[in-house]
């Protein structure tokens, strides 16, 4: 499988895509949800529905972010609408 030429890249914004080109398009599903990982254990000091939700809900500007500039699908965006509304009321049960 040939890769585009790197020399091609000339700033971040062709950054981004061209490593999401040379992962098979898993860059951006990968980040988010090592991502997710990580926020979700830096809050593990509270109780873990409260984590997950605070996680979701840190984690779902980056994933509109990566969606704007064509990394991820639409459908990890709505995942994690998803999964931010059902923590959230988690939590207030």
């Amino acid at each position: 499988m040939a890769f585009p030429d790197p020399s091609t890249v000339t700033g971040f914004n062709n950054l981004l895509p061209y490593i999401n080109t040379v992962m098979d398009n898993a860059f951006g599903m990968v980040f988010l949800f090592a991502l997710y990982t990580i926020f979700f254990l830096s809050l593990k000091e509270y109780p873990t529905n409260q984590a997950l939700a605070s996680a979701s809900f840190i984690t779902f500007p980056f994933a509109v972010f990566f969606y704007a500039i064509g990394l991820i699908n639409i459908y990890f965006v709505v995942l994690f609408v998803i999964l931010t509304i059902v923590f959230y009321v988690m939590i207030k049960e």
